[in-house]
């Protein structure tokens, strides 16, 4: 029997018929039983199943288990659309309920309290969120959404964070060239110009040289700053 646990599919946890599901309604009980899946169309194992006649109703708790392909998973899916109020997808199929066919089409005006927990629930209202210590588990679809968003924004800042770090060590290289490019200029304007006795370019630096070139830059006219050959 140990050979089988691995793929079991307990429905007394995913589902319960007759009285666990009866509700009252003005002071009466009022059950709803899912009683049979009268016909299933599915492209898996299941391609044409037909309730056998000598097969049990469903009872209020129900065990099903088989080896991995045999169709619990096709089965647990069929609950979940029941549950979520959808068509299933990729099949037809026909649950008698209350001794009244309900076609799968029809699930959406469906009201039969079923709870599914399979591995789609769990990918879609279990976020695990990673961290220092042991995973953080959150639970119900919308917390998940609100989870993977946070996730989204954290990454959306690492990546803005990163990339403004690469534009100020950009902008710190580029302040640098520029510096020594004065420093450069003014050096060899200096070293051009200078003379003995009073000249205005014998003390000439970076700063007059960043004056100079803002002096032309506003004026728009390269010519003002030319000297003429008598200099």
């Amino acid at each position: 029997m140990m050979r089988y646990l691995s793929s079991l599919l307990l429905f007394a946890v995913v589902f319960m018929t007759s009285s666990a599901l009866a509700s009252k309604i003005h002071g009466e009980v009022s059950v709803t039983a899912i009683i049979r899946i009268a016909r299933l169309h599915h492209p898996g194992t299941l391609r044409n199943f037909t309730w056998p006649t000598d097969l049990p109703d469903f009872g209020r708790f129900n065990l099903i288990y088989g080896w991995n392909g045999t169709g619990k998973t096709t089965i647990s899916r069929l609950f979940r659309a029941l549950e979520t109020r959808m068509a299933p997808a990729n099949c037809e199929v026909v649950l008698s309920i209350n001794g009244t066919d309900v076609r799968g089409t029809e699930f959406g005006q469906a009201t039969v309290p079923v709870r599914v927990f399979n591995k789609d629930f769990v990918s879609q209202s279990v976020f695990p969120t990673a961290g220092e210590v042991a995973p953080i588990f959150v639970l119900g679809e919308e917390n998940v959404e609100k989870q993977k968003q946070v996730e989204r924004l954290k990454k959306s800042l690492a990546t803005g964070l990163s990339e403004l770090s690469t534009k100020r060590q950009k902008k710190i290289t580029a302040e640098s060239t520029f510096d020594r490019f004065n420093i450069e200029k003014a050096r060899a304007i200096k070293e051009t110009l200078r003379s003995s006795g009073q000249n205005p370019y014998n003390n000439y630096n970076k700063s007059d040289f960043i004056i100079r070139t803002r002096r032309m830059v506003s004026a728009g006219d390269k010519n003002i700053s030319i000297l003429d050959d008598m200099i």
